[in-house]
């Protein structure tokens, strides 16, 4: 009989590895300087224009669908006034029209593929530049995959796309054409380039629906090596019938792909069968999608070519948790040298039930005891899956209990004593209760909205800001103050009662 085969394990000096390459990695990296957010609308203008990277009444960038055998009253009725306001008239004007615009087309037999968000709603689509410079387009298209009505439904007001990453076209309405106006739209397609790495052209619409007159312009932003070219495509009308009706509808019947929001190929080595089908997150050194392995549903983990040597790293890290026996812990294997596959799609959790709370705890005291500290314990790193038992997910900032580091995770949850580290640039050995405090703090996040609405409004660098919300919140709310007592003592057992 042959013996055992042996896991491997992650050694210290892997795990160290890893976490010097992560901390390593800036925003954007590998791409062309990002430059009109940071300037006044009229000297972005200027320096584009200057600089001669942008070309006006370009032909429209794709075939027209075939709408002959269309018959639509979208954009038929007279639009708002320009005295009217945009966000309460214009705005559910456009999302009635397109509606009516896609549904008629539908009944013709045309492919819809691309879904309509009405996106007015905080800085949702920021890059993660530590920059919250620039505003939010007023409408996105995404992909199409969950069977949803095509457009959103305006009467329930604003609502942003479940993930930045799926955003094909960023659309923004305004009540004439300016230059500063351009500049928006040119600012969002430059941030799509950005925020979704390996995509090379997006796209941007800028349009107004006022009286008789309701035209649309369209934006190609071409990511080169050191900056982005832009072509801006003649006005056009939207009446039914005319060329920009007919540019919208060509739009929202593209494909990903059409749009340069591509999906990759995975050859696994055993020769399986793998199938991406979409894109839901992006980490620093890799893209996570949705996928299928020879029939099982799951996610895979797509390393970047520069981050390739770290799949086998990561891997080795989450045996060396399972082998430990800790819960909640994410299982993984790699199928190519690029590409890791998670057994489970995992679901961000909405309400954190004392159940919940308990298994993290669990999860949380296993880590600790196999000397191992999750350092960005936060709301969008909890999650559930399909049997609603919590999974405490992203491991990448992870460290060794007592090694000296530099600060690395999310402040927003962070301990007053780990973010005063961090406001001096001063290394500091991670700690269990590093972990309890960021629980803390993420249950009563996740518990309560409007403290999470409040902390996603600073900064993510103002570590200061972050403190003084924390210590004022402990002085309204005087009754919690004990759970950070516990976690401070590490006093997993009482902190179930966490709420």
């Amino acid at each position: 009989m042959s013996p055992p085969r042996v896991p491997q394990y992650a050694t210290k000096e892997d795990i160290e590895k890893l976490r010097e390459v992560l901390l390593a990695v800036s925003w954007p990296r590998n791409s062309p300087t990002r430059e009109l957010s940071y300037l006044s609308p009229s000297l972005a203008w200027n320096k584009l224009k200057s600089s001669e990277r942008i070309t006006h009444d370009h032909p429209f960038f794709f075939e027209l669908a075939d709408t002959s055998q269309l018959i639509t009253t979208a954009f038929e009725s007279e639009a708002p006034d320009s005295d009217k306001d945009e966000n309460k008239i214009h705005h559910p004007y456009f999302l009635e029209q397109v509606g009516a615009l896609v549904r008629d087309a539908t009944d013709c037999g045309s492919f819809i593929r691309q879904q309509l968000h009405w996106s007015k709603h905080g800085h949702w689509l920021k890059l993660d530049d530590k920059t919250d410079a620039g505003v939010e387009p007023d409408f996105v298209a995404t992909k199409h995959f969950n069977g949803e009505s095509f457009v959103r439904d305006w009467s329930k007001g604003a609502k942003p796309p479940s993930s930045k990453y799926d955003v094909t076209v960023a659309f923004e309405q305004k009540k004439k054409f300016t230059d500063s106006h351009q500049i928006e739209a040119i600012d969002y397609a430059e941030r799509l380039l950005c925020i979704q790495r390996g995509r090379t052209v997006a796209y941007a619409a800028l349009f107004h629906c006022c009286s008789h007159e309701k035209m649309i312009r369209w934006f190609q932003v071409t990511k080169n090596e050191k900056h982005f070219d832009v072509k801006v495509t003649k006005p056009a009308s939207l009446a039914p019938g005319e060329d920009g009706q007919r540019q919208l509808l060509t739009v929202l019947c593209m494909s990903s792909p059409d749009l340069d929001v591509d999906i990759p190929l995975v050859v696994p080595d055993d020769g399986r069968d793998c199938t991406l089908l979409n894109l839901i997150g992006e980490g620093a050194t890799s893209h996570v999608y949705c996928a299928v392995l020879d029939g099982k549903r799951g996610a895979i983990k797509m390393l970047r070519n520069e981050y390739v040597e770290f799949a086998s790293i990561e891997s080795a890290l989450l045996q060396t948790l399972e082998l430990a026996r800790v819960p909640g812990v994410p299982k993984c294997e790699i199928i190519a040298p690029n590409a890791l596959f998670f057994d489970k799609i995992l679901a961000p959790i909405q309400y954190c039930s004392s159940d919940l709370v308990a298994q993290l705890l669990a999860c949380l005291k296993q880590v600790h005891k196999a000397g191992v500290v999750h350092r960005d314990v936060r709301p969008d790193n909890v999650m559930m899956d399909s049997t609603s038992t919590a999974v405490l997910n992203d491991w990448g900032c992870s460290s060794e209990i007592g090694k000296l580091v530099p600060f690395q995770g999310t402040c927003r949850y962070a301990s007053e004593e780990v973010l005063e580290a961090a406001m001096h640039s001063a290394p500091r050995a991670p700690q269990p209760k590093d972990d309890l405090h960021a629980l803390v703090r993420t249950v009563l996040a996740l518990n309560d909205p409007s403290i999470r609405t409040s902390l996603l409004n600073i900064n993510g660098t103002d570590f200061a800001a972050v403190i003084k919300y924390w210590n004022t919140w402990k002085v309204n709310y005087p009754y919690y103050v004990f759970l950070f007592d516990l976690a401070e003592n590490l006093n997993y057992d009482e902190l179930r009662q966490l709420r």
